[in-house]
C-alpha cells in the first residue's frame, strides 16, 4: 500500500487511523527521520483525526500513542499523555 497525499494509508474502515499509524510506527522502526516527509504527513493526519474525535479504540489509541512518542514528544505531550490516560 502506498500512503496517500494526505498522509494516510488505505484505512480498515472501523479503525480509522490504525493502518496510518502502524505504518509510520514501522517507518520510525526502520530509522527513517522523523522529519521525512511521510512521517510529517502521516503525523499531521494523525492529529487531524485527533482533532476530529479519533482513535476511539484500544488498538488504534495504543498505535497513535506510540506513534506521538517516538516521533514528536514534545510536541505532542498533551496527546500522549491523554491516551496513555484513555488506556
Amino acid at each position: 500500500s502506498h500512503q496517500r497525499p494526505n498522509g494516510s494509508w488505505e484505512e480498515i474502515p472501523t479503525y480509522p487511523g490504525g493502518v496510518t499509524a502502524l505504518s509510520t510506527l514501522a517507518l520510525l522502526s526502520c530509522d527513517v527521520k522523523k522529519d521525512h516527509d511521510q512521517i510529517v504527513r502521516a503525523l499531521d493526519h494523525l492529529r487531524k483525526l485527533d482533532g476530529a474525535g479519533q482513535p476511539k479504540d484500544t488498538y488504534v489509541v495504543a498505535l497513535t500513542l506510540m506513534v506521538f512518542a517516538e516521533a514528536s514528544p514534545k510536541e505532542d505531550f498533551i496527546r500522549i499523555k491523554r491516551y496513555a490516560q484513555w488506556l
